[in-house]
C-alpha cells in the first residue's frame, strides 16, 4: 500500500476525469447496453420491459443490487467505469512504475469502454487479478493466492459465456508444467465461482444451465456461421488478408498503445525476440490465442481487446523511457478524441429519452408497444426511461407473434445426414418460444422512431476497400394503428 500512495493523485484525477466523462456523455445505448441494464432494472424491480436473455444474467444481478440502493444511470455507469479504476491500481501494482499507470490512463480502450455496460469490464480486471494472484502463489507459496486466482477465472466465467473459452486458453497457458494434482485443486475454486451462474439460473429461470446454452450458442452460431460481415464498424472481412481487415488490425493496435508496433520492431531489430519469449512464454501462450479468437474476422470488435490490454500495458511499461510515454500521450489523447467525439454530439439518445418523458407526461400510465419491426427498441426505451410514468414496453415482436397467433420466436436446427442405409438419423430443435399467452388486445398505443428501419445490406466496393452499405427500407406500422403525434424523435400511433 506504500508503493500504491505515490500514484494517489494521479489515480484520483483519473477516477475525476472518468466521472466528468460519464456524466457528460449523452450517449448511452451501445452494443448489449439494454440487455444488461435490462436484467439490472428486473433485479432492482424497475423493470419496463421483458427480459431479453442474456449470456449470462450474472452481471445484471450485480449490477441490480446497486440500482436498489440508487436507481439511477449513472449508477451503472459508475460500478463500470470502478473495474477501469480497479485495472489501473493493479496494473500499478505488478509494475510499481508510474509509466505503467499513465499508459493505462492514456490508453484509447480505456476511455472508447469507459461508457460501456459490459460484463467485459469485470472480466478484464479477473482475468489480470487470476495472473498477478497466481503468480504470486509462485513466489510465496500462500494458500490465499491460488484461491483467488482460480476463484476470479470461475466468477468472470460466470459474467460473461466468451470468458470460459479464455480461461481454457489461461489453463493450458500456466498450468503445462504443473502436477496435475496442483491443476485438479485449483479447479475447485473456479468451479464454485462458475457456479453462480448455475445459481443464479436456477433460481430464477428454473434451469441452471439456461444463460450457458444460450450464450454459447449463440457464439457458436456467430462463429460457425456463414456470414462474416462486422456490423459495427460497416466492414466486410472476408479473410485474414483483406485490405478491410488489415487497416482493422492497424486501428487495433492504435486503440491499446501506438507504441505497441514500435516495440515489436525493437525487438526484431536487435533480435530479442526469442529473449522476448523465454522471458514471457507463459503469458505469451495466453494471448496469443485469445488475441486470435478476437482478431478472427466475424468475431473482430474493439471492444474485446480490453481483456488484452492490460498485459499489453504491462510488457509495455518494462522498457518505456519518457520520450516514449510522451509520443503515447500526444497521440492517444488525439485517438480518443476521435473514437469518443460522437458521445458527446450524437443526440439521438438524448432526445429519445426527452420525448419518452414527454410521451409519459401526455400519456400516463400506459402501455407502449415498441417499434414496428425490430424487437430491441422495447429494451431500448426501458435502459433510456427512468421515471415512473410509463407502465411498460412490449417488444414488436411479442405482440405481432400474438396477432399471428403464433408462439416460436426464432428455431435452430441440428440434423444428421446420413450417406448410408440406417434405419435412424438425429434432429435436435432448439426453440425460443413465448412465455406467456397473454393477446396484447387491451393496448392502445404504439411507438415507432422516425429512424426505424429494416436494412438489407449490399457490397459496395469503394477504392478496392469492400464497405456494407445498408439499404433502407422504412416498414409502414401496423393498419390498425393511426398517427396521433410527432415528437423529436419518436411518433405516437393510437389503435382505432
Amino acid at each position: 500500500m506504500n508503493s500504491l500512495k505515490k500514484v494517489l493523485i494521479p489515480l484520483g484525477l483519473f477516477t475525476l476525469f472518468l466521472l466528468i466523462f460519464n456524466i457528460l456523455s449523452i450517449r448511452i445505448i451501445f452494443i448489449d447496453t439494454p440487455q444488461y441494464i435490462g436484467v439490472a432494472k428486473e433485479f432492482a424491480g424497475l423493470d419496463l420491459s421483458k427480459v431479453r436473455a442474456t449470456s449470462s444474467f450474472v452481471y445484471g444481478f450485480f449490477l441490480g443490487q446497486f440500482l436498489k440502493i440508487a436507481p439511477f444511470l449513472l449508477t451503472v455507469k459508475i460500478v463500470n467505469m470502478s473495474f477501469l479504476i480497479l485495472n489501473a491500481i493493479l496494473i500499478y501494482l505488478i509494475t510499481k512504475r508510474k509509466e505503467s499507470f499513465l499508459l493505462w490512463a492514456f490508453s484509447p480502450i480505456v476511455w472508447y469502454m469507459a461508457p460501456f455496460v459490459s460484463p467485459i469490464l469485470p472480466v478484464s480486471f479477473l482475468f489480470l487479478l487470476a495472473y498477478h494472484t497466481l503468480k504470486k502463489y509462485e513466489e510465496n507459496n500462500k494458500i490465499i493466492n491460488f484461491v483467488i486466482s482460480s476463484l476470479s477465472l470461475g466468477i468472470a466465467c460466470s459474467l460473461w459465456s466468451a470468458a470460459i473459452y479464455l480461461t481454457i486458453f489461461f489453463l493450458i497457458a500456466f498450468f503445462y508444467d504443473k502436477k496435475l494434482l496442483q491443476f485438479v485443486l485449483y479447479l475447485i475454486p473456479l468451479i464454485i465461482g462458475f457456479s453462480i451462474r448455475l445459481l443464479i439460473d436456477y433460481t430464477y429461470l428454473g434451469f441452471p444451465f439456461f444463460s450457458l446454452i444460450t450464450g454459447l450458442g449463440s457464439n457458436l452460431i456467430h462463429i460457425f456461421s456463414k456470414s462474416s460481415l462486422t456490423y459495427e464498424y460497416y466492414f466486410q472481412i472476408p479473410s485474414f488478408l483483406s485490405v478491410s481487415y488489415l487497416i482493422l488490425l492497424f486501428l487495433s493496435l492504435l486503440i491499446i498503445s501506438v507504441l505497441i508496433s514500435y516495440k515489436i520492431y525493437k525487438l526484431i531489430k536487435l533480435h530479442k525476440m526469442k529473449e522476448f519469449w523465454r522471458e514471457n512464454k507463459k503469458e505469451l501462450l495466453f494471448l496469443i490465442p485469445t488475441s486470435i479468437l478476437f482478431l478472427y474476422p466475424p468475431n473482430f470488435q474493439f471492444r474485446y481487446l480490453l481483456i488484452i490490454t492490460p498485459f499489453i500495458i504491462i510488457f509495455l511499461s518494462k522498457s518505456i523511457n519518457k520520450k516514449e510515454l510522451i509520443t503515447h500521450i500526444i497521440i492517444s489523447l488525439i485517438v480518443i478524441g476521435v473514437l469518443t467525439f460522437p458521445y458527446f454530439t450524437n443526440q439521438q439518445d438524448k432526445l429519445t429519452e426527452q420525448d419518452l418523458n414527454q410521451i409519459a407526461k401526455e400519456y400516463p400510465n400506459q402501455s407502449f408497444i415498441a417499434g414496428n419491426s425490430n424487437y430491441q427498441y422495447a429494451f431500448i426505451f426501458s435502459t433510456l426511461y427512468w421515471n415512473k410514468g410509463i407502465k411498460e414496453f412490449i417488444s414488436f415482436d411479442d405482440y405481432n407473434l400474438s396477432q399471428q397467433n403464433e408462439s416460436i420466436f426464432s428455431r435452430y436446427e441440428l440434423e444428421t445426414k446420413p450417406k448410408m442405409n440406417i434405419l435412424k438419423k438425429i434432429k435436435l430443435t432448439f426453440l425460443y418460444e413465448k412465455t406467456d399467452n397473454r393477446t396484447y388486445n387491451d393496448i392502445k398505443y404504439l411507438i415507432i422512431p422516425k429512424t426505424e428501419e429494416s436494412i438489407d445490406i449490399e457490397v459496395i466496393e469503394v477504392n478496392n476497400l469492400k464497405i456494407l452499405h445498408p439499404k433502407i427500407k422504412i416498414p409502414p406500422p401496423p393498419k390498425e394503428f393511426k398517427l396521433v403525434k410527432e415528437y423529436n424523435i419518436l411518433d405516437l400511433y393510437k389503435k382505432e
